[in-house]
């Protein structure tokens, strides 16, 4: 049995902090960071805030996630 990937549409989301409309990743990372099973998500910024490091440490953690071939990160598609 497959899981499923994070590429999967999902209905839009907000920030629980400033409530900016999340992309996936920002998504992703929330789960990733804090647990898979949360129901409330937040931004960049405000992840970064709540974990006290800078937003550039949330970014690069996010590509290191992908490179590892995380399913909640999917590859980014060439245009």
């Amino acid at each position: 049995m497959r899981r499923p990937t994070a590429a999967a549409a999902l209905p839009m989301r907000a920030c629980a902090d400033c409530a900016i409309a999340l992309r996936q990743d920002e998504i992703a990372i929330s789960r990733r960071l804090i647990g898979r099973g949360i129901t409330q998500f937040w931004c960049i910024g405000c992840l970064a805030r709540r974990l006290a490091v800078p937003p550039s440490v949330i970014r690069r953690k996010i590509e290191e996630y992908r490179a590892m071939g995380c399913a909640l990160f999917p590859m980014k598609q060439e245009d």
